[in-house]
């Protein structure tokens, strides 16, 4: 790092209990700036060690204060439509729908209640996957073992709920699904010897690539034209994690993910 284009701004030390003493630095840039941001550097040295060297943007308290006024409408609204389709999906299609399809007897229970159970036991596995990711927000403070069974209790929690949301979901899907439209494929038959070679699987299988194909399209080409033409701020999240390097099985988690929100998408 070139100081020469740097100017302090501030500094600290935090002194711990075993006498290390550690302290950080913050510098800005002189030569260089984007608006009314600024570039800083931020250096943390603990006892006699070098450990963080951060590059980042300040962003002025202004424009973080105007952001939050202009996306505060925003959530009031996402809110209010969130809690409007929950009542209306549990209380209107499930509640009601399971008392209408319980008196018909047009239930079906069996095979969502095996999906849940197998797709939740994929997601608990992927949490235990992540484990390892776990110590990187372990408290010193407390001892391994009550950690650990934090992380126990966490997964039995997430099983049980996972599984009762989505055979929930599942059953009422697929049976208001069958009373409506009996004539329309079945989700756990699509795949099925006879259903498999038919057009109107080979149609959607066809179909939903294609459909990825185009959002992904779709996402490239208006970023390119609302940062080009409109000058709009639109930032994008890393696709990619290397941390998952780290896990057991790197490969479970987007496994275990895709299948999750992929039934429940359907549903």
């Amino acid at each position: 790092v070139d100081f020469s284009n740097y100017k302090r701004l501030e500094s600290s030390k935090e002194k711990h209990p075993s006498g290390r003493v550690d302290r950080t630095f913050t510098y800005e840039r002189t030569d260089a700036k984007i608006g009314k941001g600024r570039y800083r550097l931020r250096l943390t040295v603990a006892g006699d060690r070098l450990t963080e060297v951060t590059h980042f943007v300040h962003v002025p308290e202004k424009f973080e204060n105007r952001y939050k006024e202009m996306r505060s409408a925003n959530e009031t609204l996402a809110s209010v439509a969130q809690t409007g389709t929950i009542l209306l999906y549990w209380i209107g299609a499930c509640a009601l729908g399971f008392l209408f399809l319980l008196r018909k007897r047009w239930l079906l229970w069996r095979m969502p209640l095996l999906i849940a159970f197998l797709v939740s036991c994929l997601d608990t596995l992927s949490s235990i996957n992540m484990l390892p990711l776990s110590w990187m927000h372990y408290e010193t403070a407390m001892s391994k073992s009550v950690f650990l069974t934090e992380q126990l209790a966490g997964f039995i929690t997430s099983f049980f709920s996972t599984s009762t949301h989505l055979f929930v979901v599942l059953m009422m899907a697929e049976s208001l699904s069958r009373c409506a439209f009996p004539q329309h494929l079945q989700l756990w038959r699509i795949w099925s010897r006879d259903a498999l070679p038919s057009l109107p699987v080979l149609g959607r299988t066809i179909a939903g690539y294609l459909l990825a194909c185009f959002k992904i399209f779709f996402q490239v080409l208006f970023f390119i034209i609302t940062t080009t033409y409109f000058g709009w701020w639109t930032p994008a999240d890393v696709l990619l994690d290397p941390n998952v390097l780290a896990t057991y099985l790197p490969w479970l988690d987007p496994i275990a993910s895709s299948l999750s929100a992929g039934l429940r998408e359907e549903c």
